[in-house]
């Protein structure tokens, strides 16, 4: 149960992340990292550092791939007050694995997990 809160936590931290991301204004130039040398990342130790925005325009989804993709979808579901908005699997055709997508406004989720063979 430990672990589960501790996964949550962590998982709503990710979706304030992605959605600050999302809402920001979008760059068309290409992101590039302030560090180019493992030489300047020594300097960089014991300073004060400052955060670096990538430029991204957005993303569609995230994707988390486990052993039990309906009763992950159904916990993050009661626990994060998303709904089930599609799902795939053996029934539409698809062999290889089932999906469930999960939506909240602008914020999307998509469970996953592989059929054993």
């Amino acid at each position: 149960m430990k672990q589960y809160k501790l996964f949550s936590l962590v998982l709503l931290q990710l979706v304030a992340f992605c959605a600050a991301l999302s809402t920001g204004s979008p760059s068309t130039k290409a992101w590039k990292p302030k560090i180019s040398s493992l030489e300047e990342r020594r300097k960089l130790r014991g300073l004060n550092h400052t955060s670096e925005i990538i430029g991204s325009i957005g993303f569609h989804h995230v994707e988390f791939f486990c052993g039990d993709a309906k009763s992950m979808a159904y916990r993050f579901s009661q626990a994060l007050g998303m709904k089930i908005t599609g799902e795939t699997g053996q029934m539409t055709g698809n062999a290889k694995c089932v999906s469930y997508s999960l939506e909240s406004e602008d914020f999307r989720l998509l469970i996953t997990a592989p059929y054993s063979q």
